[in-house]
Parts: C-alpha cells; structure tokens; sequence
C-alpha cells in the first residue's frame, strides 16, 4: 500500500485519483483547406455552406472527469458562464463529487 518515511507519503498507482477537464466549443467547424464542395459555379453553392456563421461567444460546455487504475469517477457538467476559481472548484467538483466518488472507488482504502 503506501510506506511513510519522514513527513513525505509515498503512494503506489492503484491509490491515485487522476482528474482532467475538458471545455468543448459547441460551434460548426469549417477547414477551407480540407472541406471541398464541387461546383461549376459559385453561385450554385448554398449559403448554408458557403458561409458559416462566427458567435462573440459560442456556446461551450465544460466536462471534468476522474479516474483510477481501475475504475472512473461520474461526468461532471460544468454549466456556460460558471466561473471556475479554487473556491467553486472545491464547491462543484472537490467536495461533493470527488469525496464520494472516492470513497465508492477506492473502498474506504487510502488515496489521494
């Protein structure tokens, strides 16, 4: 499991929690470079896929996940416009997710 020596514990894999998030942009993609249309003209092109239109702020929607050697936590979907500093981190993510989701993984064994 895990050895002390001095102040410093040393943790092995199967008892870490690894976590990430990801912030997906919710917004039609277009690449001039690698997206062909064939027409004899351009007028025969549809404005629908001639022109794509660009939002100020597009919507997005922010995914956090964790996980261990063996298993995962749940999704968490972070609401658009939700400022993420340490104090709601530790509100949205941290405390309620994480301390139970922990716990459920990791069987009331040590981990961090």
């Amino acid at each position: 499991m895990h050895t002390t020596k001095g102040p410093i514990r040393f943790w092995t894999e199967d008892q870490i929690l690894f976590s990430d998030e990801k912030l997906f942009m919710v917004e039609e993609a277009s690449n001039r470079q690698n997206d062909r249309i064939l027409a004899s003209q351009s007028q025969d092109i549809p404005d629908s896929i001639k022109y794509i239109d660009r939002v100020q702020k597009p919507l997005s929607l922010k995914v956090w996940a964790g996980m261990s050697v063996d298993s995962r936590t749940n999704l968490i979907f972070v609401t658009q416009g939700a400022k993420i500093n340490s104090q709601t981190y530790r509100e949205l993510v941290l405390e309620p997710e994480i301390a139970s989701d922990g716990e459920k993984l990791f069987q009331n064994h040590p981990w961090t």
